[in-house]
């Protein structure tokens, strides 16, 4: 048995049917590249017993492993045919065995070459070919037969004429009996049949009837061919006789032909064809559904046209009103005449069981008929739901036509309907009542000319039309061919009674035209309510992302400005004499105005909700001159303060008030600003003892308010100033703010000139609460843990605290603090809020969980209250904190506490 090579085991059983019983010396290699880079995969007793070799030692080897001597003209791919005289190397490779060897391609049913069969003659040896069995006479009588002849045992070529050799691709008959075998003219998926087919034959006998065949010519093109076979007795042994011819175009027919039949038998209409002599030739299976009593369609092909007509009426198929049974052969033959007499109907045809057909029916140039009939019964009962949905829809819109005259005549808008004439078709209450029109002027035929006299005689006229001059007949003509062109049009017509009328006309597509007239007075004042509401809320949130800006600055300021105001203190408190105090004074009181400028940038941008607590107005005065400082030096403005001593308090929210404070300074600056020298803002504040209120006057020395402008100076958004100057927000926020606190913003002017803005507020009732005794100093010692990750804060709270008796230690970060909290008790723990890594909530949330004995000596520090986390975690803690920059007696005071009541609880 072969070994079995690197392909299907199906391929190599093939092999060895077509090959194995071969005399001459038969391989079968794969396609490679070249012949010599090709692979063994089947080999036939004979190579062996010529090469000296197993099998086993073949298969699977390059061919140029066992050939020696192959040209380099003979190595080429691809599917010619390759001829050389080679030596074929023995077991020993000094010997071996002069051969001729020949290899064809054998294809697949695409063409491609897929393996290669390779004969070896012996170079010596007698030629194989058949040729001289037949006499030169039958061999010219065969060569003169127009389909080709071929004649082989095994495959093997014994005779081929010259027809044969051009249909197989070749040019003479000598290169068909050159071929080693066949099988090489059959694509690969063939063979199989095709051995089978000459075994049965060899054995049986031919049936003598021809066949269709695929075969492959030598270039690897395939063709169909009709093949008839019959046995002869070939140099005294029994050889097969093959006579085919060129069946390609009778296949491409056939296969066009069942196509078509197969195309018209899935029409889904029904379809019959007629020859000349009106014989069915070809019908589909709609027409039997349709015509179930006709023969079936196996059996129609042939049957006369009189045929089909005669049992289509005795079945009752017949609809036409011309038929009577009396005269049942005269109108058969009257319709079949019909049919011939016209080239092409097309006509609608209902059944007895209600079903429609549309019959399309035609002569053919050849004088053939066909007739193809499409049940259109769905279409017929939708035209005829549609016709009664019509008749309804006719009856209800007449219905609705009252209606709408009635719902015209009772809405408010305006309607007029025009013709294409430009005639009055309707006009509705409305359009009476809105315009003017006089009702005779809405009667139907009424051309527009009329209205549009009566308008302008009326005054009712159009942008620009009164500033042209024209007289009332030139504008009439004008509007008119404005009519005439319109196709559509809209705009807003202010009426003389103050009303704004919103028009619309539109040209419909028959010429009419549709107008209708609005009162949108309303609507416009509404929407510009809206429009101002809108730049409101703009406006707002310009403010807020400033002010939001603002405290993102100052919060950055926090951390070195607390450096600066904490060492400018503890210079002053340690001076060695009393200039350099005051020159440390000085930069305290420098700092310490930088610290309130920041907090009050910081309180304008905390969102919280408005408070009302005790607040002294005096208090405020001059944090707000600190924040407008600079224009007030700037432009050379004296401020002036008269402030009572003993003012009450008022309950308030003191940034809110603060704000008001800042914006009425900020609109007298502005006041001020063109105005003469010398410039000079009072504030004075009093008690109104018969009301109970503290007043807060500004005045300034400015040109002062007019007093058509003093009436909406208050309003949202009014400003005489330009848009680069103002947004007229301010003053209206001022009143809005006063008023919430149930007070009252006026302006008036003064009478040596100046405006003069008065605040007045409900006093609170209370007197000023006097500040709490600072707890007395304990000195008992105590250690403290400073926690922040700026050195210079940490440097800066030891020199606070270092006169305090206290043990002091820092840590950089959050997990150093940790670990020195865990080694041993703090009295005070003063922490950052915001850090690196693990910060002031992290550390905190660690020491509750593994010393919660601990928690309550936090101090937490921090610049950072715009955050809502921040703000948020100080809440839940409940833990006292410094806010940066913090002064020196603030954070003495808090340690000290903190430190007291740590060791009074372990006491």
């Amino acid at each position: 048995m072969l070994e079995r090579p690197p392909i299907g085991h199906e391929l190599v059983a093939l092999f060895e049917r077509a090959f194995e019983g071969r005399p001459d010396a038969l391989v079968v290699t794969t396609q490679g590249h070249s012949l010599a880079d090709s692979v063994l995969v089947f080999a036939n007793p004979a190579f062996q017993r010529l090469i000296g070799h197993e099998v086993d030692r073949l298969l699977g080897r390059r061919y140029s492993e066992i050939c020696h001597g192959l040209e380099a003209g003979i190595e080429g791919s691809g599917s010619a045919c390759l001829q050389a005289d080679v030596t074929l190397l023995g077991p020993t490779r000094g010997t071996g065995a002069s051969v001729r060897l020949r290899a064809v391609p054998l294809f697949d049913g695409f063409g491609t070459a897929r393996f290669r069969v390779v004969a070896h003659t012996a170079v010596e040896g007698p030629s194989s070919v058949g040729s001289k069995t037949t006499t030169e006479r039958h061999a010219r009588l065969l060569d003169a037969l127009g389909g080709g002849v071929l004649v082989h045992r095994d495959f093997r070529p014994l005779y081929a004429n010259t027809a044969c050799a051009r249909m197989l691709g070749l040019e003479e008959a000598a290169e068909v009996m050159a071929q080693p075998t066949l099988l090489r003219f059959l694509p690969l998926e063939s063979l199989e049949a095709a051995i089978e087919r000459y075994g049965q034959l060899m054995a049986e006998g031919p049936s003598g009837e021809p066949y269709i065949v695929r075969a492959v010519n030598a270039a690897g093109a395939t063709f169909w061919a009709e093949v008839s076979e019959s046995i002869v007795s070939w140099q005294g042994e029994d050889a097969l006789v093959v006579s085919f011819i060129d069946a390609s175009e009778h296949v491409r027919a056939r296969k066009s032909e069942a196509l078509l039949r197969e195309a018209v038998d899935d029409l889904a209409d029904s379809f019959i064809l007629y020859d000349a002599e009106d014989q069915v030739v070809l019908s589909n299976k709609r027409f039997h559904q349709a015509f179930p009593f006709l023969p079936p369609q196996e059996e129609i092909i042939g049957a006369p046209m009189i045929q089909l007509v005669r049992a289509a009426v005795e079945n009752g198929a017949i609809t036409d009103q011309t038929y009577h049974p009396d005269r049942k052969e005269e109108w058969i033959a009257e319709f079949i005449a019909a049919r011939h007499a016209n080239k092409m109907t097309s006509a609608e045809d209902t059944w007895p069981d209600g079903r429609w057909d549309l019959v399309k029916e035609q002569m053919l140039e050849s004088g053939g008929f066909v007739s193809v009939r499409t049940d259109i019964t769905d279409r017929k009962r939708a035209e005829f739901a549609l016709r009664d949905h019509e008749e309804r829809l006719e009856r209800a819109l007449a219905e609705r036509t009252k209606h709408l005259e009635a719902v015209l005549g009772n809405i408010a808008q305006g309607v007029i309907v025009l013709d294409p004439e430009l005639r009055v078709v309707l006009t509705n209450q409305g359009l009476h009542d809105l315009v003017g029109y006089a009702p005779e002027l809405g009667k139907p035929g009424t051309p527009i000319e009329a209205l549009i006299r009566d308008r302008l005689n009326h005054g009712l006229f159009l942008p620009g039309e009164q500033e042209s001059g024209a007289d009332t007949e030139t504008l009439v003509a004008r509007r008119l061919a404005a009519f005439k062109e319109l196709t559509r049009e809209h705009y807003r017509h202010p009426f003389p009674n103050d009303r704004l009328v919103e028009v619309r006309r539109e040209k419909l597509s028959d010429g009419s035209i549709i107008c209708t007239f609005t009162d949108v007075t309303d609507q416009v004042t509404a929407e510009r309510e809206v429009e101002r509401q809108r730049e409101a809320l703009y406006q707002r949130e310009k403010l807020s992302a400033l002010g939001m800006l603002l405290a993102g600055v100052a919060h950055e300021l926090n951390n070195p400005l607390s450096v600066v105001l904490g060492q400018a203190a503890l210079m002053e408190s340690m001076a060695a004499d009393k200039q350099q105090s005051d020159r440390a004074g000085r930069i305290r009181n420098a700092a310490e105005r930088c610290t309130r400028i920041i907090k009050t940038f910081l309180a304008m941008a905390r969102d919280k909700p408005p408070s009302r607590v005790p607040v002294q107005i005096n208090a405020l005065i001059e944090p707000a001159l600190d924040l407008v400082a600079y224009p007030l030096r700037s432009n050379d403005i004296k401020v002036e303060r008269a402030l009572a001593e003993d003012l009450p308090e008022v309950q308030g929210d003191p940034d809110q008030l603060h704000q008001v404070l800042i914006n009425l300074l900020i609109n007298a600056t502005q006041a001020l600003e063109e105005s003469e020298p010398p410039r000079r803002i009072v504030l004075r504040t009093r008690h109104n003892a018969a009301n109970d209120e503290v007043e807060l006057e500004i005045a300034d020395s400015g040109p002062g308010v007019p007093e058509e402008l003093r009436r909406r100076i208050f309003e949202p958004f009014f400003t005489t100033k330009s848009e680069t100057s103002g947004t007229g927000v301010g003053l209206a926020v001022c009143h809005g703010m006063v008023t919430a606190h149930g007070g009252s913003l006026t302006v008036d002017n003064l009478p040596d000139g100046g405006a003069c803005f008065r605040i007045r507020l409900p006093a609170s009732g209370t007197e000023t609460a006097e500040a709490p005794a600072e707890a007395p100093a304990d000195d008992s010692p105590g250690r403290v843990l400073l926690i922040d990750d700026e050195p210079e804060i940490c440097e800066l709270l030891i020199d606070f605290l270092e006169d305090s008796g206290l043990q002091i230690e820092t840590a950089a970060s959050g997990q150093d603090a940790l670990r020195l909290i865990g080694a041993r008790d703090f009295d005070a723990i003063v922490c950052d809020l915001r850090m690196p890594g693990m910060d002031g909530p992290a550390l905190f949330d660690k020491v509750a969980r593994e010393r919660p004995d601990m928690i309550s000596r936090f101090i937490f520090g921090t610049g950072d209250l715009l955050s809502e986390s921040s703000r948020r975690f100080l809440k839940e803690c409940n833990r006292p904190f410094l806010e940066k920059p913090f002064m020196p007696e603030q954070v003495r005071r808090l340690v000290k506490q903190v430190v007291r009541r740590s060791r009074e609880g372990r006491a």
